[in-house]
């Protein structure tokens, strides 16, 4: 193979734009929204979790801090702590190991700033006799010094802060138990702890300068304690009324005044989330949000996140929903008012951080790699972790068939005898036909987060697009017959371009619908079946074939131009390459109907994961059918007309006769 680079040719130029003078393209930026585009970044190390994201060196960046699970011994503990460093544009350094001692595991961890040199540490029980723990010292300079195992049988680690002001980190601890007794042992300052004296019977605990003082108080539930200083707290009961479900999820100043404030979040009869303001004086004033309430309120419950998502320098809340395809982000006015947004996506991360340095919070959730016995529609990873990048706008869905925008894959399918486009929960389209030789190729042309009613009219090389943004339509001349069409976003702007593929020449043939411009690149020969997909994770779709004469995948990345050859099928098999893990990259893979099993290779570590799903007959559809970011294998059943996805493992009684299934980019032949 060889590649070679054609753009703006003068000839091809004219044509397209007699062309686009009729069609016009109206691509231009949206912005005033909040969206978070994936971003891969992969960590080698097997079996890890990362647990929460904060500032461990010292930039102003979060880094992430998790563990990774014991593999080697016959404890099921933790092994070793880790460290992961954020290089500032959402992307994560090699990770810093703590190995647990020999023979032993460690059980909870916590970070702070122990000795009060404005770096973080890591205090972190080990599973002994009686429990012990070790305090790792952040040196300042990427390395960190172990104290020696100390016994501490005083509870799980809550905090590390100073809070008699001696600048010795102290530590707050849960004993567990009824009634959560929480704990605070004074710090020494050189490793060691004072004995534990009890503080509070509650474990819904924060704490903040509630009365501006410049000591830390706590509130616990409904009670407010207030830092006397030397260890001693005087106690204001009943400074909150709280709801039956309602607990304490966040302390920081909301209002701007310089006060801490309180969020909560309530998931009973009704799902809201409520702003307690710190009016001083131990008073609060109290805003509800309200969610969802009574018949709808299960589908609502959900988690809650606390970041600069607006941009702005006042901290925003968003809100994810379970079992709605739903994000709630609501932005802050900089007094504490908070503003809904409701967003057609699923917000499914673990933690947020502004990891690029942007001035907006990003997300971070771990992908999930091998088919768990637990959940077998789903995967399960190690430490491959995806950064979802807030945006200004939303960008458009170039990777899935989103008729309605809501972020996920429709169940859809076109009827070749009358071109009717249906999609569960829309209108019908007509759109094409099959007596003119047309071929679906979905995909958003026009960037507006939806996807656009397509075809190919194979007799003459014309595209054919209804644009979802205006319901006007445009036509292109890019093709001959014989020609495969290729849709997929090749530069990267988030906007579906045209392209075929031309198993005469070998070549593929692609236009850019974001700049009008276009390239010829020889990639294959006749007999390929050409599998474009983004296997590099750089965020552009690259050229790429399935030979089925020898069972081998070629790919040219887009990121460095180098290519790869796999072995990976059988000539009968269907490719069907996706991003079933999470990792940001599509992982090669092929449904074998004679087993009906779908075979995958990871493109995280190479490994293989396999899984039975459909019968004979049955044709391959992969999507994001739950809006997680994650690819699920979807199958028609023409037989039944039915849809099945590994999402649940329930049917969708969805089709009708003759109809050529459109929920997957490219019609798999």
């Amino acid at each position: 193979m060889f590649i070679s680079k054609l753009s703006k040719n003068i000839f091809g130029t004219l044509i397209l734009a007699c062309f686009l003078i009729f069609f016009p393209l109206p691509v231009a930026a949206q912005c005033g929204g909040t969206f978070f585009q994936r971003s891969a970044t992969t960590l080698t190390t097997a079996n890890g979790f990362a647990v929460y994201s904060t500032d461990m060196t010292g930039d102003g960046i979060p880094d992430l801090v998790g563990y990774t699970a014991n593999q080697t011994s016959s404890n099921s503990g933790i092994n070793r702590l880790m460290i992961s460093p954020a290089n500032g544009n959402g992307t994560f350094g090699a990770p810093i190991f703590f190995n647990a001692p020999a023979q032993t595991t460690f059980t909870t961890f916590i970070t702070g700033d122990f000795d009060n040199d404005n770096f973080k540490d890591i205090i972190t029980g080990v599973q002994t006799a009686p429990t012990s723990y070790i305090i790792y010292r952040n040196n300042g300079d990427g390395t960190f010094t172990a104290s020696p195992l100390r016994p501490y049988n005083n509870g799980n680690f809550f905090f590390l802060l100073d809070i008699n002001n001696d600048g010795k980190g102290d530590l707050i601890t849960d004993f567990g138990g009824i009634g959560a007794d929480i704990r605070y042992s004074l710090g020494n300052g050189d490793g060691t702890f004072q004995s534990a004296v009890p503080l509070v019977m509650n474990r819904n605990i924060q704490p903040g300068d509630f009365n501006t003082d410049g000591k830390i108080d706590f509130i616990a539930g409904t009670t407010l304690l207030i830092n006397l200083g030397s260890g001693l707290f005087s106690t204001v009961s009943n400074v909150l009324t709280l709801a039956n479900g309602e607990v304490i999820r966040d302390v920081r100043d909301f209002s701007g005044d310089g006060k801490p404030d309180i969020l909560t979040v309530t998931q009973s009869s009704t799902v809201k989330i409520s702003l307690l303001t710190n009016l001083g004086s131990n008073n609060f004033q109290r805003a509800d949000y309200t969610i969802a309430s009574n018949q709808q309120n299960a589908e609502w419950y959900g988690n809650v996140f606390v970041g600069n998502f607006g941009g702005s320098a006042s901290p925003d809340v968003l809100y994810s929903a379970d079992f709605q395809i739903k994000t709630i982000v609501y932005t802050n006015d900089g007094a504490g008012t908070l503003s809904a947004q409701t967003y057609n996506y699923k917000f499914n991360a673990k933690f947020a951080g502004d990891f690029d340095n942007d001035g907006k919070a990003d997300a971070v959730r771990v992908s999930e790699g091998n088919f768990s016995p637990l959940t077998p529609h789903k995967f399960f990873a190690e430490l491959s972790l995806i950064v979802q990048k807030n945006v200004c706008g939303q960008p458009g869905q170039t990777r899935i068939v989103d008729f309605n925008g809501n972020a996920s894959t429709d169940f859809s399918y076109w009827t070749p005898a009358d071109g009717t486009w249906a999609a569960l929960g829309s209108s019908t389209v007509n759109w094409g036909l099959g007596s003119l030789g047309d071929i679906p190729t979905p995909g958003d042309f026009d960037g507006d987060g939806k996807t656009d009613h397509a075809i190919y009219r194979n007799s003459t090389g014309v595209w054919w697009v209804r644009r979802s943004s205006d319901g006007n339509s445009f036509a292109i001349q890019f093709g001959v017959t014989g020609d495969k069409p290729v849709v997929g976003d090749y530069d990267g702007d988030t906007i579906s371009d045209i392209a075929v593929f031309r198993p005469s020449d070998g070549n593929w043939y692609v236009l850019f619908m974001g700049t009008q411009s276009y390239t010829i690149v020889h990639w294959g020969q006749d007999g390929d079946k050409p599998v474009p997909e983004d296997y590099d994770g750089d965020g552009k779709t690259d050229l790429a074939v399935f030979r089925p004469s020898n069972g081998t995948w070629y790919y040219l990345k887009s990121s460095d131009l180098n290519f790869v050859a796999l072995q990976f099928g059988l000539s009968a098999d269907k490719p069907v390459a996706a991003d079933y893990d999470g990792d940001g990259r599509a992982d090669i893979a092929v449904y074998r109907e004679s087993e009906s099993v779908l075979h995958i290779l990871r493109s995280f570590n190479l490994a293989y994961a396999g899984f039975a799903f459909g019968v004979s007959g049955d044709i391959p559809q992969p999507g994001d059918y739950d809006g997680d970011f994650v690819f699920d294998l979807g199958i028609y059943r023409p037989s039944a007309q039915r849809w099945y996805t590994t999402i649940s493992l329930e049917q969708t009684n969805f089709g009708a006769s003759n109809v050529v299934p459109t929920s997957s980019i490219l019609r798999i032949e």
